[in-house]
């Protein structure tokens, strides 16, 4: 859809002020360093893996632009002091096709401690207008930083949900994740075999039964199909084709404790489509849900028909992102938890397009952020 069309370009470094210029590849092993020491705690460090990532997200994107592009700090003698990481997406809202931005990374040199480098980062990316700058991996203390600036918070996004599907293997792996310690096979699969027991005594399967209802893995074209038909009804919505979605899988693929990327169609008795789904699994056997879709009024189905598939699969737990359509399915659930995860924050170039998100007629999160990708999630050692 609308593969012939570009957002309008942006001014080049020479045009930038405040010592704000695009992205460069030379500046990559300088942005690579300075992302180990801010995120990762690690000083003096490189990493060819993250430099490799960084240029896939940030300049070999599909939809890269200068509109889109990712932007630097640099000081009068020419040190970088900061970085705004931006991937770019492109959106439909009321029929229309726009330009959206994705903030990944924004950091400045922990050297320099200059807060006017993520100001004048921030100033000159939001003056872009883009139709929608979102970022769903922020800090609490940059919330309030992006408040300054007139963005909104997005609560409801902000918050995970998660399914025990083995409530026994699944909170042995919390407990050892909060230990900051790796949880042996051998025990997570002890834990599995006595959850399995006591159900079948008890005689409960833990998941109910969508009667007549269908869920199957299907190829990424027949995903990005039926995620198009779905997205129909929305006023904002990503506008995905086929090898779009494919480089973006791709992509999460490569995190490192990615096991398998996995795309799901649901239909209903008829035979009706009723939801698409896009589930990466850990080495720890949790699935996380990447992107959702779900038909009106058959919210229910489709997470009961996805949380059997995920436990047939061997998953101990399946959970993601909050949002309207999957809250109101998850409400008829039981045992489900619930926990805080990063900040979504979002600006929009038109009040209406706020208004829509608000009321749950624009989908966002998923794959519109990065809280899916190897950056938010790799150490990177």
């Amino acid at each position: 859809m609308n593969a012939g069309w570009k957002p309008p370009r942006f001014p080049g470094p020479a045009l930038l002020h405040g010592g704000v210029r695009n992205l460069a590849r030379e500046d990559l092993p300088r942005i690579s360093s300075m992302f180990l020491r801010n995120f990762r705690g690690r000083s003096n460090a490189q990493s060819p893996r993250l430099e490799k990532h960084l240029a896939d997200f940030f300049l070999d994107h599909p939809h890269y632009d200068e509109a889109t592009s990712s932007l630097v700090h640099e000081t009068p003698d020419g040190r970088l002091s900061g970085f705004l990481g931006i991937s770019p997406v492109r959106l439909r809202f009321e029929g229309k096709p726009g330009a959206g931005s994705i903030i990944s990374t924004w950091m400045i040199d922990e050297a320099a401690r200059d807060s006017r480098a993520a100001v004048a980062l921030a100033r000159a990316h939001l003056a872009r207008r883009h139709m929608l700058t979102i970022s769903d991996t922020t800090s609490r203390l940059s919330i309030g930083f992006q408040s300054n600036m007139h963005t909104e918070f997005a609560a409801l996004q902000s918050l995970r949900w998660l399914k025990p599907l083995n409530f026994a293997a699944s909170g042995l792996v919390s407990a050892a994740g909060a230990m900051g310690v790796a949880t042996p096979p051998a025990a997570i699969s002890a834990a599995r075999a006595c959850e399995r027991a006591a159900r079948r005594l008890a005689r409960r399967s833990g998941v109910s039964d969508a009667k007549g209802w269908r869920i199957e893995i299907v190829p990424v074209a027949r995903f990005a199909q039926g995620l198009a038909d779905l997205t129909q009804r929305y006023r904002l919505a990503p506008d995905w084709s086929a090898s779009d979605l494919a480089w973006l899988f791709n992509f999460a693929g490569e995190r490192e404790a990615a096991r398998s990327v996995t795309l799901y169609e649901a239909r209903d008795s008829s035979g009706g489509l009723a939801g698409v789904c896009a589930c990466v699994t850990d080495d720890r056997q949790r699935a996380e849900v990447m992107q959702i879709v779900i038909r009106p009024r058959a919210e229910e189905a489709v997470l009961q028909l996805l949380m059997r598939q995920a436990r047939d699969e061997g998953s101990i737990s399946i959970g993601g992102r909050l949002d309207p359509s999957v809250g109101r399915g998850l409400f008829a659930i039981p045992r489900v938890l619930y926990q805080h995860g990063a900040g979504v924050v979002l600006k929009t170039a038109d009040p209406e397009a706020s208004r829509a998100i608000a009321c749950g007629e624009g989908l966002i999160g998923g794959l519109i952020g990065d809280a899916w990708t190897p950056l938010a999630r790799d150490s990177y050692a």
